[in-house]
Formats: C-alpha cells, sequence, structure tokens
C-alpha cells in the first residue's frame, strides 16, 4: 500500500457530519418538495383527459354495438375529473403553486410554509 492510500479514520464529529448530510440528501429526495411534484404530475394527467375528450366524437360512436366499450371508457374518464380538479385546486392552495414549475419543485419546505413578516 502506498503512502497516499492511506486515510486517517475519521473522527466521531466527521461521522455525524456525513451522516447529516447524508440524511438532509434523504429528505431532501422524500418528499419535502413531493406537493409540488404531485401537482404538476396530476395537472399533466389532467391535461391528457382533456386531449381525449377533445378528440372523441361522440356521433362516432356505435351504442348499438354491445361490443364497443368507448361510452363506458368515457363515463370513467368524465367521473374522475372532479375529485382529480378538487385535489388539483387543493394542491395548488396548500403547496403554493405558483406555476413555475422549475422554482415551486425545488423551494424548500419553510420556504413555502413560512409566512412572510415584512
Amino acid at each position: 500500500m502506498a503512502e497516499t492510500d492511506y486515510k486517517p479514520p475519521k473522527t466521531e464529529g466527521q461521522k455525524k457530519d456525513d451522516r447529516i448530510k447524508a440524511l438532509e440528501a434523504k429528505l431532501d429526495s422524500l418528499g419535502v418538495k413531493g406537493d409540488a411534484k404531485l401537482y404538476y404530475s396530476l395537472n399533466k394527467n389532467m391535461s391528457d383527459l382533456s386531449d381525449i375528450l377533445d378528440n372523441t366524437d361522440m356521433s362516432d360512436i356505435d351504442l348499438s354495438d354491445p361490443k364497443d366499450k368507448t361510452m363506458e371508457r368515457m363515463k370513467t374518464i368524465w367521473a374522475a375529473i372532479t375529485p382529480l380538479a378538487e385535489t388539483l385546486k387543493f394542491l395548488k392552495m396548500t403547496a403554493g403553486i405558483t406555476g413555475d414549475r422549475e422554482n415551486d419543485v425545488k423551494r424548500s419546505f419553510t420556504d413555502r410554509m413560512a409566512e412572510d413578516r415584512t
């Protein structure tokens, strides 16, 4: 083993610092910003559902064909829209969504929850 390969053992303070950094990184990845990410993901789903509805011509649906499940699928989409819209509204309010996705998902918990005292 060469002299440059030797690393002295870490002190207790260094071990604690490493542990704190690891836990902070884990906290960041686990979801203090998850509500904003969830908002934008659900918003994309809502947009996709809108596209499906926009691209479906109701007059083309064959209601007499029992094998055609288009109408049942449309009913499922319609039923999902209201709860999805309510969830988006709630997330937008509680997560403090500004519409700037990059900044919304990067803001820290304290930045979003602390009141401005100026």
